[in-house]
């Protein structure tokens, strides 16, 4: 039991810690963009190394830092279309929705007004 309490204090203490450390609900997606931007983040850290990808790339380290900086922002590429609530995918559902919900309030307040004028209909003979 203790070592229970002391592994879930640990993985606490170490998602506290470091942030991309992910979880078991974290996506593939997710997943690969953390350890990107922890790469990058190195680079950007490290002088020796932000000046030997300058070297590389030909470039002064202010314009390399700016440029992996710049990276940062989406390290893996555009997140899959399936995955998360920003998605376009899943906007576009949300919205389905949205429009699928909103006819059938239209449609059911189009037979109260229907059902109340044949009531009045009836109500006169």
């Amino acid at each position: 039991m203790a070592d229970k309490l002391r592994d879930a204090r640990e993985l606490a203490f170490l998602h506290a810690r470091c942030v991309g450390t992910g979880s078991a609900d974290t996506g593939k997606h997710e997943f690969a963009s953390n350890v990107a931007r922890d790469t990058l983040n190195s680079f950007i850290g490290n002088p020796s190394l932000l000046q030997y990808a300058a070297i590389g790339l030909g470039q002064t380290r202010e314009q390399t830092r700016v440029q992996l900086l710049e990276r940062m922002v989406r390290p893996a590429g555009p997140p899959p279309e399936d995955e998360g609530v920003g998605s376009g995918q899943m906007m576009e559902k949300l919205e389905r929705k949205r429009l699928k919900e909103e006819a059938v309030r239209l449609k059911l307040a189009a037979s109260k007004e229907k059902r109340a004028k044949e009531a009045a209909v009836w109500a006169k003979k």
